[in-house]
């Protein structure tokens, strides 16, 4: 996580030491994706270079941006299997991605090198190398590993992205909390741009506002779950066993019944004490990554990443809001700015 980080560092700087005046413009969306992208790939598949670390960076990416022009278009029965362009090249990218993914599994099993990596302990665990009772092994497929390498990838480059992307914004638009996470980041790791866990953990002020970041745009506004039993609700409401439930995300947590009438302001402090003090610990409160038995399982990877990621670019840059950005946050799979967001960056002068 912090070479990715540190790469895009030194590209910004290239990109600023060429601009007049020592401060350019910088769309941030579209880095922030780059960056998760690359940090998955490393940290979940052990790929950094070559053409087929090259692929499993490019055919994600593009998927997504196809899927979801795809869904776009007026959905009859048997459409995904239309041979229009954009099914067509759908077809195209995930047979590739899905024959670099085999043959990247099968290499590893061939060769007994398991790696470090999130693919490795999938593999020793579903080769029977984590126990010796074989009734707890995962017994999985090569088609599921490659859908699990597919799911940790779809699910967790761009929900990671929006939250970078949101945070940054905040931050230029209240400077006095960026000079305070950058202060906490440099007082920590002055020198470092290869962060350790117990660095991580002294990041109280960037906790909080990545926490409030999250509770204003959380990288997903709903989510769904469907009632195993029949289920009241107060005294009047009856949900019946096998009906869909949409949770409204957003609403829960800019309800001012729980977060006072500053609920719609940017006030990271009110995490100070953590969470639960935050919601009158309430434990539905606050759920940017859902919860009980199905919250997000790469919350924790998710939320390393961004602390990982903030402190090391506040260390070297300085961001300032940008007259040219237009509000428009679009919620469909994840809460994305729908302009993106255009950031004034400068470098951080020492002393």
């Amino acid at each position: 996580m912090s070479k990715c980080a540190k790469e895009l560092v030194d590209e910004w700087g290239e990109i600023i030491a060429n601009a007049r005046g020592g401060r350019c413009e910088i769309e941030v969306t579209n880095y922030m994706d780059r960056l998760t992208a690359a940090t998955i790939l490393r940290a979940g598949f052990g790929m950094r270079d070559g053409k087929l670390g090259k692929e499993l960076f490019e055919d994600p990416m593009q998927l997504e941006e196809l899927m979801m022009q795809s869904f776009r278009f007026l959905w009859m029965p048997g459409s995904r299997y239309i041979p229009t362009p954009t099914n067509v090249e759908i077809w195209k990218r995930m047979r590739r991605l899905e024959s670099n993914l085999k043959h990247m599994i099968e290499e590893r099993r061939c060769t007994g090198s398991y790696g470090n990596d999130l693919l490795g302990l999938i593999l020793r665990e579903a080769d029977g190398l984590c126990s010796t009772d074989d009734s707890k092994r995962l017994k999985y497929t090569t088609q599921q590993l490659m859908d699990e390498c597919k799911t940790f990838f779809f699910a967790g480059r761009e929900t990671t992205s929006v939250l970078l992307s949101w945070t940054i914004l905040l931050l230029a638009l209240h400077p006095d909390w960026q000079d305070k996470v950058r202060e906490e980041a440099i007082s920590i790791d002055q020198n470092r741009d290869i962060l350790t866990l117990e660095s991580l953990g002294k990041l109280k002020i960037l906790g909080m506002v990545l926490n409030e970041t999250l509770r204003l745009y959380p990288p997903v506004a709903t989510f769904v779950r469907e009632t195993f039993k029949d289920l009241k609700l107060g005294e009047e409401m009856v949900i019946p066993k096998g009906v869909s439930v949409i949770a409204d995300i957003l609403s829960i947590h800019k309800n001012p019944k729980y977060w006072g009438s500053d609920a719609n302001e940017f006030r990271p402090e009110r995490f100070r004490d953590g969470v639960a003090a935050a919601t009158g610990n309430h434990p539905s409160a606050f759920i940017p990554f859902s919860s009980g038995p199905r919250v997000c399982i790469g919350q924790n990877f998710a939320v390393l990443e961004a602390k990982v990621a903030l402190s090391i670019i506040l260390k070297h840059f300085k961001f300032t809001f940008s007259p040219s950005y237009r509000h428009a946050p679009v919620a469909f799979v994840t809460i994305n700015p729908q302009h993106g967001v255009p950031i004034i960056v400068e470098r951080v002068h020492s002393g």
